[in-house]
C-alpha cells in the first residue's frame, strides 16, 4: 500500500466517524463543520482520478448512493435552512441525476 493509499484510507475513516457523531438534519443542512470540510478538502487533492467527472469515469459514478454529509446543503435541504419557522425533521432525501 502506498502512502497516499494509506492516507486516503485514514481520512475516509476519519471522515465517516466525525459524520456518524452528528444528528441527520445536522449532517445535511448547510451548516459549518470545519473539521469535516478541511477532512473532505484533503481528500479531494488525494482524488487518483485527474478529472472525475469526465465521461470516461461514469461508470464508476454509477450505483445507488447515501447522502450521509452535504457539506453546503444539497438543493432539497438548502431551501429549508435553519430559520425556517417549524421543526423540520428529514428522514430521507431523494435525488435523481442524470
Amino acid at each position: 500500500m502506498t502512502p497516499v493509499h494509506h492516507r486516503r484510507l485514514q481520512l475516509k475513516t476519519q471522515l465517516l466517524q466525525q459524520i456518524e457523531t452528528l444528528e441527520p438534519e445536522d449532517a445535511i443542512l448547510p451548516d459549518e463543520h470545519p473539521a469535516i470540510d478541511q477532512i473532505i478538502c484533503e481528500l479531494e487533492t488525494l482524488n487518483p482520478i485527474d478529472q472525475p467527472l469526465r465521461p470516461e469515469h461514469w461508470p464508476l459514478l454509477l450505483g445507488s448512493w447515501a447522502l450521509v454529509y452535504a457539506s453546503r446543503g444539497t438543493v432539497v435541504t438548502r431551501r429549508i435552512g435553519r430559520q425556517f419557522p417549524l421543526p423540520v425533521g428529514i428522514q430521507r432525501v431523494w435525488q435523481r441525476l442524470t
